[in-house]
């Protein structure tokens, strides 16, 4: 006899624009998923009733309910409900969690544009990181939502840590003192990291979420050198690697698009046939993401976010270069972070972007502390492959690479010339909001022609630098400025907003979240303002800040 569905993890808001929002969960059953949204103000006969029914991928069941016909620049509150084939009853699923989602504005004119960042959340149950606070943050502003929430949060990578789970973690499952490796692994993961406290599943449930990857939703390093996969593979990391993706997908990529904005996606079209047919799709999911690893061809990770400004969200990890075979002197090739596909739509959406500063997440940063970024510019510097002495050149470039754990922007040489010749062309600035290095800093960038690129750096939302590595940092912070790759670099400075904020000569070394706020005018001039947020006494506060330009 089978029990109730329950919510296993969820509800989630995802993807949304001016007239659809998609909600995501996972089920403990299989079903049928039914969201009915209630404009705020309206009659209760002006509601928006949706449903899905649950899709299988091994011994789980996902579903992701698209609302549609929803009005622009409205708040809803929305109640998940779940029925079975045998039986219609709509039964509603209990949660402690406010339910309220608010759609973009229709038009694209300028208007403040709000939103929350961060990367890297290796999460401990004992403590209380921002993001969770963050939930306690939306619960206490909820009377007044329209002027202090943010329109969406961007979860930029590390959202699990696969291959090195918190120690507390490991002492309650020791099973998983290896990290994860099988598609039930990650997925108990994610279930650990959405569901510990209501806190989280609080900011989850009400933002708008987009997330992308960085290495450790797979393992460390993944993807760092152009043998790096072909080692991996020979070490036996087939399937960490392939279900890696496949939980990336389910549990992160899928939610990140709308169907209507992407007909075409091959993952997508998956899980709407597995939903027709009702099959487990695990087997298919693998067998694409087998085929991409080894076929070398680019699945379309990055999209689009229909704010107004746009924002593009780069995928610079599972497309660098690879050469699966490893006496190939293509490993002595220049670099690239991307594929030639991603790479031609961020030209092309960054030529269409002529009215307003054009705004990049990039899980890695695209410029680093200057120091750092010239090493990591010069680690990428190659030449002819059929150049004796310029092949010893490259081969110290990723001996280099390797062991200053060099895999940012500046060493990818192919990309990095790519994009900087894009923005050179441009008359407005470029923001760049990325993670991954563990402390937060804001950096500027001209070209020649006087383009500027201003890069804001928010990490971690709950990790630390290891000692060696937190000095090797602060000894570099003395040097403020540099020119490499055409670009004249600086750090900006950062405001301490709070007596007890860890911040040295402009760089913050504390587990935090970034708040931006972005006011846009006609003309292409803005102001944006980004405070850093931490955790004083038991609340979330600013700490720190910025304002540009």
């Amino acid at each position: 006899m089978s029990t109730m569905p329950h919510l296993s993890i969820g509800p989630i808001l995802r993807a949304i624009d001016s007239s659809h929002a998609l909600l995501w969960a996972e089920l403990s059953e299989p079903c049928i998923v039914t969201v009915i949204a209630q404009k705020e103000g309206a009659s209760a006969l002006e509601r928006v009733t949706a449903y899905a029914h649950t899709i299988r991928v091994g011994n789980h069941y996902f579903a992701a309910v698209l609302l549609q016909g929803l009005e622009p620049a409205s708040w809803y509150r929305y109640t998940m409900l779940t029925s079975t084939e045998a039986d219609g009853t709509l039964i509603p699923l209990p949660t402690e969690q406010l339910h309220y989602l608010r759609t973009l504005p229709a038009s694209t004119s300028a208007h403040q544009l709000r939103f929350v960042y961060g990367s890297c959340r290796q999460f401990h149950p004992q403590h209380t990181d921002p993001l969770s606070l963050f939930g306690n943050w939306l619960q206490a502003h909820a009377t007044d939502k329209e002027q202090h929430w943010p329109h969406l949060l961007l979860l930029i990578g590390d959202q699990i840590y696969a291959d090195r789970p918190s120690a507390s973690f490991i002492e309650r499952y020791p099973q998983f003192r290896e990290g994860a490796h099988t598609f039930d692994d990650f997925a108990f993961l994610y279930h650990y990291a959405w569901t510990a406290n209501e806190g989280i599943r609080q900011v989850l449930a009400t933002l708008p979420t987009y997330m992308m990857f960085d290495d450790h939703e797979i393992t460390n390093n993944w993807n760092t050198s152009p043998t790096w996969r072909q080692e991996a593979l020979q070490q036996g990391l087939e399937q960490t690697i392939i279900d890696g993706m496949v939980a990336y997908w389910v549990y992160q990529g899928w939610g990140n698009i709308l169907p209507h904005l992407y007909p075409q996606h091959p993952l997508l079209r998956i899980m709407q046939e597995a939903e027709q047919s009702g099959t487990d799709c695990l087997e298919t999911l693998r067998n694409v993401m087998r085929a991409a690893i080894y076929k070398n061809y680019e699945l379309p990770w990055h999209y689009t976010i229909p704010t107004s400004p746009t924002i593009f969200v780069t995928n610079t990890r599972a497309d660098r270069t690879s050469v699966l075979q490893p006496e190939s002197d293509a490993r002595f090739a220049p670099l690239q972070i991307m594929g030639p596909q991603q790479m031609a739509d961020l030209e092309q959406w960054l030529q269409a972007q002529t009215q307003t500063p054009a705004l990049i997440v990039s899980s890695v940063p695209l410029l680093l502390p200057p120091l750092i970024g010239w090493f990591e510019y010069m680690a990428g510097v190659r030449g002819s492959s059929n150049n004796w002495f310029k092949k010893q050149l490259a081969r110290f470039g990723l001996f280099l690479a390797r062991k200053g754990d060099f895999d940012h922007w500046p060493l990818y040489h192919v990309t990095w010339n790519a994009l900087r010749q894009q923005l050179a062309r441009r008359q407005l600035d470029t923001l760049c909001f990325s993670g991954d290095v563990h402390f937060s800093y804001a950096a500027t960038a001209q070209e020649s022609s006087g383009a500027r690129l201003h890069q804001l750096v928010c990490t971690p939302i709950h990790n630390s630098l290891a000692r060696k590595h937190r000095l090797m940092i602060e000894t570099q912070s003395y040097v403020t400025r540099a020119s490499y790759g055409h670009l004249r670099t600086r750090i900006l400075p950062l405001q301490a907003l709070a007596p007890s904020v860890q911040l040295k000569r402009h760089l913050l070394y504390q587990d935090t979240l970034a708040l931006v706020q972005l006011q846009t005018a006609p003309d292409g001039r803005y102001t944006l303002t980004q405070e850093y947020l931490s955790e004083v006494n038991g609340h979330l506060q600013p700490v720190a800040g910025i304002q540009l330009p």
